[in-house]
């Protein structure tokens, strides 16, 4: 008789704790929304990424027969589903606002599709000193034809021997021959064939060995760097002004006269120089 009297006392507990439960389960609010993630960007047309949401009630149990709705305040920039997937159309800015009966929460979506980008070398293209060090013109546009941002490029060279390039887009001469050059901005590349010639300083040509300048003025002087080949160069030269109180001389090679009198100024470019005689007047 104790026996049973102690298994409808289990039985009675039971019962009431399930009452309990489902007392609980029924007085349970949706509270919040819990969303991730809270933005995000997409970089191709028909690229789609997930929102997950969940309703919580006051206790931050999830709450799954709660119904939720997706919205996005721009389809034409991405579009979002009933299950919250949400997919790339165009570049450009929207939000997904999600709800559930009276709460609702925002999700900020960024497009950015890359529709082109082209690399160019300067007129000069490839040619200069073993070491030269010269510069990509990249740009890169939308698909609406905007400007991107292009700190994520990466380049790579296809032949380092040749001419290396650095993470700023800067190629660096070293051997004749050939190389590619290729740029990547997330799911877009480009590439730029190059013919690096490697041109030596094998002579400094001056036609006029003797230039007069007027006191205070400044002119660029007349010289020109002949390579190896017999054609002019543009290469950095080194200038030693005999008399630095009568001229000075830039980097460029922009003489400025300073006092009246004469004066030398040697011009250096790689194992190459000559000598200018200056007169101020």
């Amino acid at each position: 008789m104790k026996a049973h009297w102690t298994s409808r006392t289990r039985l009675s507990g039971f019962v009431a704790a399930c009452v309990l439960a489902s007392l609980c389960m029924a007085c349970a609010k949706p509270t919040r929304i819990a969303i991730l993630p809270k933005d995000f960007v997409l970089r191709s047309k028909g690229a789609s990424r997930l929102v997950q949401a969940t309703v919580l009630d006051q206790k931050d149990r999830p709450m799954d027969k709660v119904k939720i709705s997706y919205e996005s305040s721009d389809p034409s920039v991405a579009k979002v589903n009933g299950n919250g997937k949400v997919t790339a159309e165009k570049s450009g800015e929207t939000t997904i606002t999600v709800k559930a009966g009276k709460l609702s929460g925002t999700v900020h979506v960024t497009v950015k599709i890359i529709a082109s980008l082209a690399l160019s070398l300067p007129q000069s293209g490839a040619v200069g000193l073993r070491g030269a060090v010269i510069p990509l013109s990249v740009s890169a546009a939308d698909d609406e034809g905007q400007p991107v941002d292009l700190e994520p490029v990466r380049y790579v060279s296809s032949n380092p021997q040749v001419a290396s390039v650095d993470d700023k887009g800067r190629v660096t001469l070293l051997a004749d021959g050939t190389a590619i050059i290729t740029a990547t901005l997330f799911n877009k590349k480009a590439e730029l064939p190059l013919n690096v010639q490697i041109q030596t300083p094998a002579a400094i040509q001056v036609d006029k060995p003797h230039q007069s300048f007027k006191l205070g003025a400044t002119k660029p002087l007349a010289f020109a760097v002949i390579s190896d080949n017999g054609s002019p160069i543009h290469v950095p030269a080194a200038f030693d002004v005999s008399e630095p109180r009568i001229a000075s001389v830039d980097k460029d090679g922009n003489l400025t006269a300073l006092a009246r009198g004469t004066t030398t100024v040697t011009i250096v470019a790689g194992k190459a120089k000559n000598t200018v005689k200056i007169t101020v007047h």
